[in-house]
């Protein structure tokens, strides 16, 4: 899982040359929900720029919202 685009890039430009990966957007101890969104909008704009980029078809898949 991801918590943030940042923490995907590396991992995701090397995981890509070996598997076909889907990247699960979570962490229910982000807060407020705002910043839950705004950091799911970004890495799902990540993987979009980076399928683009790269001619990867990396999946996002983000699960609701649910604080600790």
């Amino acid at each position: 899982h991801v918590c943030c685009a940042p923490c995907s890039t590396y991992t995701l430009e090397y995981l890509t040359k070996y598997a076909d990966v889907t990247i699960y957007f979570a962490n229910s101890n982000i807060h407020p929900k705002a910043e839950y969104h705004k950091r799911a909008y970004v890495t799902k704009k990540f993987v979009s720029d980076f399928n683009e980029r790269t001619g990867n078809t990396v999946q996002y898949l983000e699960a609701p919202y649910e604080p600790n």
